[in-house]
């Protein structure tokens, strides 16, 4: 830990160097706000094939689900796009699912 804090300080007079506030920077950072496309967490592929990994999300709540988990960690993504012809549910309704959205990841929450 103490190498760390010392590697922080020497970062800090670095940039500080250069004109750059660390605290400031932090500050900013911990408003950035990253959207999280749905497409990034269930199975990925091209137009010439898919790539499935067992676990991964089968469906828009599983999305919601993966989504919420990594802004759970991170705390900057608490929006996610979801595509709407991929992201179809099985009644074609998409309020429950904003709805679902806002309950698993309420806006302006931090990292655990």
């Amino acid at each position: 830990m103490k190498n760390q804090k010392e590697k922080l300080k020497l970062l800090e007079d670095d940039l500080g160097l250069r004109g750059i506030d660390l605290d400031a920077t932090k500050r900013a950072m911990k408003e950035l706000i990253i959207e999280l496309p749905s497409w990034a967490v269930g199975n990925s592929g091209t137009r010439y094939g898919t790539f499935r990994d067992k676990g991964s999300a089968r469906n828009i709540w599983d999305k919601i689900d993966d989504c919420a988990e990594i802004q759970r960690v991170l705390g900057v993504s608490p929006v996610m796009a979801s595509h709407v012809l991929w992201d179809v549910t099985d009644d074609g309704q998409y309020l429950p699912v904003r709805k679902y959205a806002e309950m698993r990841c309420p806006p302006k929450s931090s990292p655990a």
